[in-house]
């Protein structure tokens, strides 16, 4: 069968070939679902701490262990207003806690949905974007089945996929809101909608969301005093207004009803917790940095350098090549769906600049977005092509120290308090191979560009996509499909055979009542300490490295001399800045 005769099968049976590849895709990316009970990479690698899990679980393990999300007994529990706004992922999480057991596939089966939603919004809305650009069914279906490949294979979002942590379902509320703003033609549904999802993903997934009013912003300015459209601004700002009440009417309830406070006092009170980590703040120690310039500089290197872009470099380049595209773009004709993208993106960013809370992860939450901003790129691509003919010798010159930056950001992240020590030779040689391939790759294709070579173009491309297809299924095949570890969930076994049903205190203790009839008792240094005296509580939960320390005698029990003794360490196949992290079961000292 000549190469003639492929083509033609090919396009005769394009619909059926499509629909096999989308069932097989889909087979696959339903793996995730397997082995949920195995242990997550080290801290290094993964950027996700499984004791995280615990922490913003709260509310649904202390309704399912304890039957109350206020106390058990003489002894009472603290949920900090950044995990009461979780309620979503908490509340399915509480159903699947009941409906398929104490383990770890009901307590990590919400972010397997948060996945399947994530990744259906976003080929529906690239299928929307094509359909509204004219691109053709063909093209489109390849779009579509490129984009499944690269979300199926993506060791990052495999690993968000499998771990109980927010950034996926932050991701998931961004990705529907601009589904729904590109998918209803009426504007006072639109930005009623729009303005309510964004709302909601604030009160009621995570505080921090705060970024998702800069669309909204940006839009009506544009409205006032560029297009001179004062009658749409405020339509505009009326329905965005509407929508906005709709969802702070229904937080005020539940946090009023279940907090007994207001939904904005639980927001600032979760600002103000994590006051510590916006730069310029005196008591910031989340970075290296000695003044803002210099904090503002490594929280770059951290978002530059997240685990969203360190796995696929490539990803990472065209993104950002794709926003100064799409800006570019909108110089000459604003086109409103692109701003309301392109704000969303630049306020995380901004966000992410000012303040650091674990970018290094939670730059997932842009994940949709950014492929969104590709798509956008790649149905232009003939515009594009023209504008990179206009582009003179420095703009080349600029894209590849951007480039190098990137590279350079991702060394400066791993550098960073020695994550790089949680990593194996290998895991570290196949990581900076792949970077650095990446890396020169995409500057010969700068060059080829300028002096237009295609067929040298193509060839590096696809030697750029093989790494990045090379780097994750290594990754995914080491840490999920193949060589699985279960130390976690043995420690809960064995917290459990050794203390039965008893109360144990201490935060970390969350991410460890599965598999066990223990009670987890979270609550402020001082109630530990009256549980103690009182015999309310004996047994308290951290790490084992603590043991005898300043921190646990006098910082969390007031006493020079020791409250509590370590009784138990439990080894963890998990590393922290090139150390082991075993957990320890401490007992009141009689």
């Amino acid at each position: 069968m000549n190469l003639f005769k492929i083509k033609k099968f090919i396009r005769n049976n394009f619909d059926i070939i499509f629909k096999s590849l989308i069932i097989l895709l889909f087979a696959f990316f339903l793996l995730r679902v397997f082995w949920l009970d195995a242990d997550l990479p080290s801290y290094g690698l993964s950027y996700y701490m499984p004791i995280d899990e615990g922490l913003y679980s709260k509310m649904s393990l202390n309704l399912f262990n304890s039957h109350s999300l206020y106390n058990n007994g003489n002894v009472s529990f603290y949920t900090a207003p950044s995990y009461r706004t979780n309620i979503i992922g908490n509340l399915l999480q509480f159903i699947f806690l009941n409906l398929t057991g104490d383990n770890y596939y009901s307590f990590r089966m919400p972010s397997i949905i948060f996945s399947i939603l994530l990744l259906f919004f976003t080929l529906k809305t690239i299928k929307l974007i094509c359909n509204r650009n004219c691109v053709s069914d063909i093209k489109t279906k390849i779009i579509i089945l490129a984009v499944f490949f690269f979300m199926s294979i993506d060791f990052q979002y495999l690993l968000a996929s499998r771990i109980f942590e927010n950034s996926i379902l932050r991701a998931l509320f961004l990705i529907m809101t601009y589904y729904f703003y590109l998918k209803i033609e009426s504007l006072n549904k639109k930005y009623f909608i729009t303005s309510f999802l964004c709302v909601c993903s604030i009160f009621f997934v995570y505080f921090s969301n705060v970024f998702v009013a800069v669309p909204f912003f940006v839009i009506i300015i544009i409205k006032l005093f560029i297009e001179k459209n004062k009658i749409e601004a405020k339509q505009i700002f009326k329905y965005s207004f509407l929508g906005f009440i709709l969802a702070l009417s229904l937080a005020e309830a539940y946090y009023l009803i279940v907090w007994k406070s207001g939904a904005f006092y639980n927001l600032f009170s979760a600002i103000s917790d994590y006051s510590g980590r916006l730069i310029g703040s005196s008591v910031n120690t989340y970075n290296q940095a000695s003044n803002f310039f210099e904090a503002i500089l490594y929280n770059a290197y951290y978002f530059f350098g997240s685990n969203m872009f360190i796995f696929n470099f490539i990803f990472e380049i065209i993104a950002v090549l794709s926003f100064f595209y799409i800006v570019f773009k909108n110089k000459n004709k604003l086109v409103e769906s692109e701003i309301f993208l392109l704000s969303f993106i630049f306020g995380f960013f901004i966000q992410s600049l000012l303040a650091a809370d674990c970018v290094e992860r939670k730059a997932f939450v842009l994940y949709p977005l950014l492929i969104i901003l590709i798509v956008n790129t790649i149905i232009h691509f003939e515009n594009l092509k023209v504008t990179i003919n206009n582009l003179s010798i420095i703009h080349f010159l600029l894209f590849g120290c951007i480039i190098l930056f990137f590279a350079y950001s991702c060394y400066k992240t791993k550098l960073y308090k020695n994550h790089y020590m949680d990593m194996n030779i290998n895991e570290i040689k196949v990581l900076a191979l792949s970077i650095i391939i990446q890396t020169i790759m995409f500057l010969f294709i700068l060059i080829f560009l300028k002096i237009k070579k295609e067929k040298y173009i193509v060839f590096s491309a696809m030697i750029s996509i093989f790494m990045l297809i090379i780097t994750n299924f290594y990754f995914s095949t080491k840490y999920v499909y193949i060589c699985r570890t279960y130390t976690e969930k043995q420690v809960m076994i064995d917290l459990g055979n050794d203390v039965g049903n008893e109360k144990i205190l201490g935060p970390y203790v969350y991410g460890y009542t599965l598999y066990n009839d223990i009670i987890p008792v979270s609550n402020t240094v001082e109630e530990y300490r009256k549980y103690i005296d009182n015999n309310d509580a004996i047994y308290y939960f951290h790490y084992a490295s603590i043991d005898n320390s300043p921190y646990l005698n006098e910082e969390i029990f007031g006493k020079k001399e020791p409250t509590v003794a370590l009784i138990k360490s439990y080894y963890r196949y998990y590393r922290s800045e090139g150390t082991d992290k075993p957990v320890g079961l401490f007992k009141k000292i009689e």
